[in-house]
């Protein structure tokens, strides 16, 4: 993993987007957790950039979690994971973003070098923030897509049913709402 976003989501609407490097939270880590040995022998202490290293991903989402915690994050009530290809397929439905800021226009052909180059190579001057060319776009993302024409309406859930079924896209709920209590039970790994 290389970025992460934190979204507070209430009936529906966003309230607030944190896209950033994975590498911020990573250096709020003052445990020393050992990693599996295959890790090991790159690095001798395990974080949650690493933390997708399980085959399933339930198992990955509880690993998530258990380092987000320990990170400083609060305890998500769903993790979403999704794949660059995600993002060129809504890219291909919306058509170009321009992002003005950054002087580029995302298309479905760009968006993986772009991205790539904007977050690591020219991201110095905009606060030493590298994910912040996503953390711009996806407000406007989300916006095309509510307002996309009745007719797009199945083409945008095409996209999500195949990334679902490519595994391009997938969520687990890590909290399961509970009505009648303020807290509700972390099944994350306390180990």
């Amino acid at each position: 993993m290389g970025t992460f976003g934190d979204a507070h989501i209430v009936n529906g609407n966003l309230l607030s987007l944190n896209v950033s490097s994975i590498y911020d939270l990573d250096g709020q880590l003052s445990q020393k957790i050992q990693p599996p040995f295959p890790i090991y022998a790159v690095n001798d202490r395990w974080f949650l950039r690493d933390s997708n290293w399980f085959a399933d991903f339930p198992a990955t989402a509880k690993k998530i979690t258990y380092f987000y915690e320990r990170e400083g994050g609060q305890t998500p009530d769903e993790i979403v994971a999704l794949t660059p290809t995600v993002m060129q397929n809504l890219l291909a439905l919306t058509g170009p973003i321009q992002l003005p800021r950054y002087g580029v226009t995302l298309t479905p052909d760009n968006f993986v070098e772009t991205i790539q180059t904007q977050s690591s190579a020219y991201y110095g001057g905009l606060d030493n923030k590298p994910k912040q060319i996503l953390a711009d776009l996806f407000p406007i993302l989300l916006t095309r897509l509510g307002s996309l024409s009745k007719d797009q309406s199945p083409q945008l859930l095409q996209i999500i049913q195949d990334s679902f079924n490519q595994k391009q896209l997938v969520f687990i709920f890590a909290r399961q709402p509970n009505p009648s209590a303020n807290k509700c039970n972390n099944w994350a790994d306390k180990s």
